[in-house]
Order: structure tokens, then C-alpha cells, then sequence
């Protein structure tokens, strides 16, 4: 899915800036088409296969707990119990929404199924990367080129707006409500 004829230029500093920023496409056939530069599909891809190990290999990591959020604040034997029954069901459709972004990524024409499942994956890497570095993702941040967290915020911004799109994209291809839930 990248784009090579992407448009992009150079500005006076140097840098590379990719225009435009819209990524996710709704076809006239009713799929969605995913067009970004090679560098960011790169990207996710790799922070998709961190969640994926980091998933595996460390239940307790902390950058999960919004990947398997409280059931019962008030009741902590019940959400113990929830977490119990429903954390293997959580696992397994996260991991299998990353093989459906991960098979697809060079993919011309996506389903409604596959962009949903790239709207799960992306907010997932999202919602990690944001728990790992205290982010709050309700509030807006400025992050000093300085801040050791400077890249993951970045980051988080390009995750941000790929959500973005990805909604847009399935609300006006009619699959998604103006609260981001399916119809």
C-alpha cells in the first residue's frame, strides 16, 4: 500500500515533508485504500510486532493495562473474574487484528472487516505507547525536542491521525457511527 508517487518535497531545513496527510481512502466499490509512504507502513508494522511481543511475553507489563481495562472498579473479585474469562478473548482478537494489519499492509483494495481491524491494531499500539510514557491522551502535549520521550510522542501524534483517518474513512463509507462504533 505504500505510494510511490507520493508528494513530497524538501523544505528549507532539510526535512522531508509528505504531502498530503490523508492516508485512507473510501473506493467507489465500497473498500477503503490505505496510502502511505513506505517509511510509516514501516513503522507500524514494527510497533505492531513490539505490542505483539510484549503481549506474549509480559502479561504484567504495565503498558497493557489499557489493552485489558477494569470491568468492575468497585468490585475487585468480580473483575478478577472477568479478567479471568475474558482476558484470553481480549489476547486473541488483538493478535489476530495484527495478522489482518500485517497480511494487508501491501494490500491495493481493503474490506470494511480489514480497516476495522487496522482501527483496533493502530489504537492499541496507540494506547500502550501513550500508558509506556504517561502521556494523557486527552490532553494536548508539548514535548521538547529534548525529552527522551520526544520520538514516542511523534509517534503518537502519526498513531493518532491514522485513527483518525481510519474512522472518517468507515463513517463515510456508512460502517461506522459518529461515535466510532459499528452500525
Amino acid at each position: 500500500m505504500a505510494d510511490d508517487d507520493d508528494e513530497h518535497d524538501i523544505d528549507e531545513g532539510g526535512e522531508w515533508v509528505f504531502l498530503p496527510l490523508r492516508w485512507v481512502y473510501v473506493l467507489e466499490d465500497g473498500g477503503y485504500s490505505i496510502k502511505m509512504p513506505g517509511a510509516f507502513l514501516e513503522l507500524i508494522a514494527d510497533r505492531i510486532g513490539v505490542l505483539r511481543t510484549t503481549l506474549m511475553s509480559d502479561a504484567d507489563d504495565p503498558s497493557l493495562r489499557p489493552l485489558f481495562p477494569t470491568a468492575y472498579d468497585q468490585h475487585p473479585e468480580y473483575d478478577e473474574e472477568y479478567q479471568r474469562l475474558m482476558r484470553s478473548e481480549l489476547l486473541s482478537s488483538r493478535l489476530s487484528a495484527f495478522d489482518t494489519v500485517e497480511q494487508t499492509m501491501q494490500k491495493e483494495r481493503l474490506t470494511e472487516s480489514e480497516l476495522y481491524q487496522w482501527m483496533q491494531s493502530i489504537n492499541a499500539v496507540r494506547l500502550a505507547l501513550a500508558e509506556r510514557n504517561g502521556f494523557n491522551l486527552e490532553e494536548d502535549h508539548e514535548i521538547k525536542t529534548d525529552d527522551p520521550r520526544y520520538y514516542d510522542f511523534e509517534v503518537l501524534d502519526l498513531l493518532t491521525h491514522m485513527l483518525s483517518e481510519i474512522v472518517g474513512a468507515l463513517r463515510a463509507g456508512g460502517s461506522v457511527d459518529d461515535a466510532g462504533t459499528r452500525d
